[in-house]
């Protein structure tokens, strides 16, 4: 049995171990854009923006078009071999990598590309190549007359990742449209029970919890000294706890599934 303990959000002396006997893996890919993901933050400087073109898999991307801009993907926990997903770039357009504040020098021993997607035969992108590396970065395939409306997945080939960086060295315009990490259904799991939305908060007298689908089974709640306070099977996605019987002040919900556990903080008035 592997054993993880995940500290969610502080619950005074409560501490939640969480066990796991099997651990799925899976490579999931997170848009550049994607709020309260769990797994990084993007940042980005420069002037670079967030636009959308005609590539759905591609859809958003940071967008850059002139030298000097760029984003950093700050992981909140390190990773191994993560991807990035870079889009349209041509012979005009190249970029350098940064691994945790550190030049990363691509080459065909550092770092592997996917074959690309072409992702609208009306724009198309001729030619078996989107992208290769070159002096250490990456530079489009095709001229700007020919093309490149494709995305392609850069996988780097080390581990304990906190950050990387990617930057425009000049071009036209290209995109990165996120990343790509192998994580646990467990902890997409987890990541899901510390987003529950649980409303009124302040709450008066009865808090609401959205579920969504997820297979929550019981909740329980904490005073600040961590003592339980209530404890209600859960029958339903959309759940109602009464608080009458509980004096006002700052409780925690610790949010119970079979496998993970997740805590939020609300005051009752």
């Amino acid at each position: 049995m592997k054993h993880l303990s995940l500290s969610i959000k502080p619950l005074s002396a409560i501490f939640i171990i969480i066990f796991f006997s099997q651990l799925s893996y899976s490579q999931t890919f997170f848009p550049i854009n994607a709020a309260n993901n769990g797994v990084f933050e993007a940042l980005p400087s420069g002037g670079s923006v967030i636009q959308d073109f005609d590539c759905v898999d591609a859809n958003p991307c940071y967008w850059f078009n002139v030298g000097g801009q760029s984003v950093t993907v700050e992981f909140f926990n390190p990773q191994n071999e993560p991807s990035v997903r870079v889009w349209g770039m041509n012979d005009d357009d190249t970029r350098s990598i940064m691994v945790n504040g550190i030049n990363y020098d691509l080459s065909a021993s550092t770092a592997v590309y996917s074959d690309k997607v072409i992702c609208s035969e009306v724009w198309g992108s001729p030619g078996p190549d989107g992208i290769f590396f070159q002096s250490g970065g990456i530079i489009g395939a095709n001229t700007n007359s020919e093309g490149n409306w494709s995305y392609q997945d850069i996988t780097l080939l080390t581990t304990g990742i906190e950050s990387i960086t990617v930057t425009s060295n000049g071009g036209a315009g290209w995109g990165v449209s996120g990343v790509t990490v192998e994580i646990t259904n467990d902890l997409i799991e987890l990541a899901m029970l510390d987003e529950v939305m649980l409303y009124p908060n302040p709450v008066i007298d009865r808090l609401y919890f959205d579920l969504y689908e997820l297979d929550v089974t019981e909740l329980r709640i904490y005073d600040i000294q961590g003592a339980l306070q209530i404890q209600k099977t859960v029958l339903d996605n959309l759940t109602v706890l009464d608080l009458n019987s509980i004096a006002k002040g700052i409780y925690f919900v610790e949010i119970r599934s079979q496998k993970h556990s997740a805590t939020q903080r609300f005051v009752k008035l």
